[in-house]
């Protein structure tokens, strides 16, 4: 019985953190953006974050050291300064986090090499150069 209760107070503890750490990080900015959202890129779906104060502030493309890391949950530690300056754009790669868990394994494996990843890359940025171009320059 007292591990069920155990279960049940780590939950409730861990959504509680969850929910102060979300309202933490809101952007409150009638300019900010606060998306995240599944983008087919070089033929999986990748998990892209994109955060900040002002969308119309230059555009900052994180790319984190690797495969099998997420650092979107991470990145309260160092990326809200960021969000002043720049809106910053960055996602779970390959082989990481909400990619890796919505994408089969097998082709993930296969893909998974150097010129693939910076093919993924330039698709982020030149689709994340084109929509903030849209939002920035709106046509009448």
């Amino acid at each position: 019985m007292l591990d069920h209760w155990d279960a049940l107070v780590g939950a409730a503890v861990q959504k509680i953190s969850a929910t102060q750490v979300s309202q933490s990080r809101a952007i409150r900015s009638p300019n900010g953006i606060d998306s995240l959202e599944a983008v087919r890129i070089g033929g999986i779906d990748q998990w892209i974050e994109v955060r900040g104060q002002n969308v119309n502030n230059p555009i900052l493309l994180f790319i984190h050291g690797g495969p099998g890391v997420a650092f979107i949950p991470m990145g309260s530690t160092f990326q809200d300064r960021w969000e002043k300056h720049f809106t910053v754009v960055q996602g779970d790669q390959r082989g990481a986090g909400k990619t890796y868990a919505s994408n089969g394994k097998e082709l993930q494996r296969r893909t998974m090499n150097v010129a693939q990843m910076e093919r993924d890359t330039l698709e982020v940025t030149n689709g994340h150069r084109a929509r903030f171009m849209k939002l920035i320059f709106p046509s009448s």
